[in-house]
């Protein structure tokens, strides 16, 4: 791997402000969604795949929490 240059380290700053910040464009929710910000920050840096299973791996993480929570609050799921 090479060193990150300075218009990568800015692309991926632009990227989480846009993740993080609640700005009222439509869509951009998306963006905090671990598969899609890993996959874009995966582009910018050059290796798309590695960043689309890094952020497929923490999105488990995030939908294993929510169907912990479905099954022990029992929710009717019909």
């Amino acid at each position: 791997m090479g060193n990150m240059t300075l218009i990568q380290a800015i692309l991926c700053g632009v990227v989480y402000w846009l993740a993080v910040g609640n700005l009222p464009f439509v869509g951009l929710w998306s963006l905090q969604r671990p598969l899609v910000c890993g996959t874009l920050v995966g582009c910018i840096l050059g290796h798309p795949v590695e960043g689309a299973v890094i952020g497929a791996t923490i999105n488990l993480v995030y939908e294993k929490r929510d169907w912990m929570t479905i099954l022990k609050n029992g929710y009717d799921l019909d």
